[in-house]
């Protein structure tokens, strides 16, 4: 992957959308040819629709499907000072220290190693299921937390001072509670394509994530 390459696209993508992408647009910005894009849209990973010009793919599609190839630290670093318009605040990354049993830590290394993930993305990804169980009532208690969950289906409205989140044009805005209340991924597994939710230190016995990697690595 060349980080240069890589970067402009994040930026591109992020920060000047378009409603909709022909395929080889998409595969661009992907970084990959658009046989191999046509070829996730034949299996169901990524979904276009079709227009008088021809098959294309909506912007918030085009994102959850590049968040399976760039990590959200990637991501991040991409959009350096532009992040808080690209992304809401509660699904930037963060850190978390808690205390768990060993046996749990070594669990999550072991499962990052099989898959060649951090133990934070493998965190993560296992507290989606916490969080969709509960997103009903966590989407009333938490302000902001609907839209959240909702991105980037439901980009959020940037606020009056310019420091919220752009959404793509032409997306549905919420315009009430009730647009917001309840919204789940389309798909079982599409919280995974939303965004890394968290970036996890996890202690045991004050052990954290950056101890696990280096054992890992």
């Amino acid at each position: 992957m060349n980080t240069t390459i890589t970067t402009t696209q994040i930026r591109t993508l992020f920060l000047h959308p378009k409603p909709t992408y022909a395929i080889g647009e998409a595969a661009t910005l992907l970084e990959m040819d658009w046989r191999e894009l046509r070829g996730w849209m034949e299996t169901g990973e990524v979904e276009g629709i079709e227009t008088d010009e021809g098959l294309v793919l909506p912007w918030a599609e085009l994102v959850s499907f590049g968040m399976d190839f760039w990590s959200q630290e990637v991501v991040e670093e991409a959009l350096g000072a532009e992040l808080a318009e690209a992304l809401p605040e509660l699904l930037r990354l963060t850190e978390l220290e808690v205390r768990i049993p060993r046996m749990e830590v070594v669990a999550l290394e072991r499962l990052a190693a099989l898959d060649g993930e951090t133990v934070s993305a493998v965190l993560a990804r296992e507290l989606r299921d916490l969080v969709s169980v509960h997103s009903e009532w966590l989407s009333q208690e938490v302000p902001g937390f609907a839209e959240a969950l909702a991105w980037p289906e439901l980009p959020p409205v940037p606020s009056p001072r310019g420091g919220g989140a752009a959404g793509a044009p032409g997306a549905k805005q919420a315009t009430s509670e009730d647009d917001t209340h309840g919204l789940t991924p389309r798909r079982s597994d599409d919280a995974a394509r939303k965004t890394e939710t968290a970036m996890f230190s996890v202690a045991a016995h004050r052990v954290t994530v950056t101890d696990i990697d280096a054992v890992i690595h």
